[in-house]
């Protein structure tokens, strides 16, 4: 079953004694727009028309979930919600290969790792680069 919160480091390792690699991402749950005005900013999440609950999920490639945060409300982004959820003042990823997206960038200079994976950004469309692609080894 995952887990909802970690007392300590060590309950952490503990239960993901199993997992080599582990995969960070945050998911966005649909809301009902709400008709206070307070709320409706809270649960915006920036996107068109869309209100939203977010959690925070580590899982791993074999699709086993180890971790889901509480919800936060869709203005809430995914380097906050980890650093809120994991204090970056504590060691806890140095034992593992960590892979995340580009919601997560700057996150090295919070947190050691054993190995770190962040996602690559596709190249801006120019003159100079009328088609712009990610090259092979980028989209792996």
């Amino acid at each position: 079953m995952p887990k909802r919160e970690f007392k300590n480091v060590a309950e952490f390792i503990e239960h993901l004694s199993i997992a080599e690699e582990l995969i960070f991402d945050g998911t966005e749950n649909l809301t009902e727009r709400p008709q206070n005005n307070e709320r409706q900013r809270n649960k915006f999440s920036g996107k068109k028309k869309t209100h939203t609950d977010i959690a925070m999920v580590l899982s791993d490639k074999a699709t086993r979930i180890y971790y889901v945060s509480e919800y936060y409300d869709g203005k809430h982004n995914d380097m906050g919600i980890l650093k809120n959820e994991f204090n970056p003042e504590k060691d806890w990823f140095s034992n593992f290969k960590v892979l995340f997206d580009l919601g997560f960038v700057g996150v090295e200079k919070l947190c050691k790792f054993k190995e770190l994976i962040i996602g690559e950004k596709k190249p801006k469309k120019s003159k100079k680069n009328p088609e712009p692609e990610l090259t092979q080894e980028q989209k792996i």
